[in-house]
């Protein structure tokens, strides 16, 4: 059997592709903007609704760079209540694309749920201080919200956790564009940084998915 090549591509600059053509691509934000030129891969983009909501000048920018953009699927992840109320549509841009699934909250957290596993969040959340803990439960028991402490990842880590749920079988999978340094910046938004908490829980996130999967070669180009 021929193994599926697969790349998850963020929007960390000065990236090195792989000399090959994947046959799939999960395309996180705004990096599906520096996919175009594979046009034999099959293009799904990983889109955080906060870019439809277009609140701040990084949401703008993110939003006009994939405006124009063409996919063959578009997943739009959520990141809380309010922010899937005031989304614009997929429907009102100008992204072509085949079919688009808008991922519910409830979903969002069975996903990282399942790929954490019981064991590995339980002794992850013993690390955190008392509130964290408590946050994370009243969020998730209110409206499965697990965009707080050790459950909030990257839209980068989502498009590999999203491939590793579509992907049973034995894979290769190129991470490009993510990397664990807050320094960097994005390629069209240099002054978009993330919190040290934040890298970390991409890191752990990324490890853990190392270890459950070892039937997919996971890479990590660059980062």
């Amino acid at each position: 059997m021929n193994r599926k090549k697969i790349f998850i591509v963020g929007s960390k600059p000065n990236v090195t592709w792989p000399d090959l053509e994947p046959d799939y691509i999960y395309a996180a934000n705004g990096a599906l903007a520096r996919v175009q030129q594979f046009t034999k891969s099959k293009i799904i983009g990983v889109i955080s609704n906060y870019v439809f909501t277009k609140l701040n000048e990084g949401a703008i920018k993110t939003f006009n760079l994939i405006n124009n953009t063409k996919a063959n699927k578009i997943i739009i992840t959520p990141i809380n209540k309010k922010h899937t109320r005031i989304a614009l549509s997929i429907k009102d841009t100008n992204i072509i694309y085949k079919k688009y699934k808008y991922m519910s909250m409830c979903e969002l957290m069975y996903l990282k749920i399942s790929i954490y596993g019981i064991k590995n969040l339980l002794k992850n959340l013993f690390k955190q201080n008392i509130y964290n803990i408590l946050k994370l439960l009243y969020n998730i028991l209110r409206s499965c919200d697990t965009n707080s402490s050790i459950l909030h990842i990257s839209t980068g880590m989502l498009a590999l956790a999203v491939a590793l749920q579509r992907h049973k079988e034995p894979s290769d999978i190129y991470i490009i564009g993510i990397g664990f340094e807050s320094g960097d910046g994005h390629f069209y938004d240099k002054t978009k940084l993330y919190p040290s908490a934040h890298i970390e829980n991409d890191f752990t996130f990324y490890n853990i998915c190392k270890n459950k999967y070892k039937k997919h070669n996971i890479y990590m180009i660059g980062g």
